[in-house]
């Protein structure tokens, strides 16, 4: 059975085609969305090799066909997501659902938000933190989460343009950390 939160045999290669991969993922008809999401094929798909890969990163695509890289490094993907749904007004990490395009400060639009925010389609990239500590890699120092939401959204920006991806940041080269199969997750 395939889990559909998940991108399938996701080796730590970046470039076009794991992009390729996500998007035709998210715009197919197996993808999942947000209002959609089942707790046992999160729990089934980060599990790997008796390691629990909590960490990673998600990629939302909206209604209007916009699209959100982020990453989940200092909570887990589950707690990152929920995060995103927070309505509150001052709530810090809620700035997507802000910005989802009904803001009329008259009104709850908070609420508007939510509901169009449940609609987007997810994808998760869990990374595993012991085939990171078995690579060259030294998650504390080389801080690959963040070197890989860097290249997504990079690579995110070159398919598409500033305004089709909502993540403010905008790196301006790959950083050359997954040319090589670092991190292997298999659903």
């Amino acid at each position: 059975m395939s889990n559909n939160l998940f991108i399938p045999n996701w080796e730590s290669s970046i470039d076009n085609t794991l992009v390729d991969s996500i998007i035709n993922h998210l715009e197919s008809e197996k993808s999942v969305a947000l209002k959609d999401f089942n707790f046992l094929e999160y729990t089934k798909g980060i599990t790997f090799e008796n390691e629990q890969c909590e960490n990673g990163m998600y990629i939302f695509r909206f209604s209007d066909g916009k699209y959100y890289v982020g990453k989940a490094s200092s909570c887990t993907l589950l707690e990152r997501i929920s995060k995103h749904i927070d309505g509150r007004r001052w709530g810090g990490f809620n700035a997507v659902l802000k910005e989802l395009g009904y803001n009329d400060k008259s009104l709850d639009y908070h609420i508007e938000n939510q509901l169009a925010f449940l609609n987007a389609k997810v994808v998760l990239l869990p990374i595993s933190w012991k085939s990171l500590s078995q690579s060259n890699v030294d998650p504390k120092i080389d801080k690959p989460l963040h070197k890989l939401e860097s290249d997504l959204i990079l690579l995110f920006k070159k398919r598409f343009s500033e305004t089709q991806v909502f993540n403010k940041t905008n790196p301006k080269e790959l950083s050359g950390m997954f040319e090589l199969s670092l991190i292997k997750i298999n659903q």
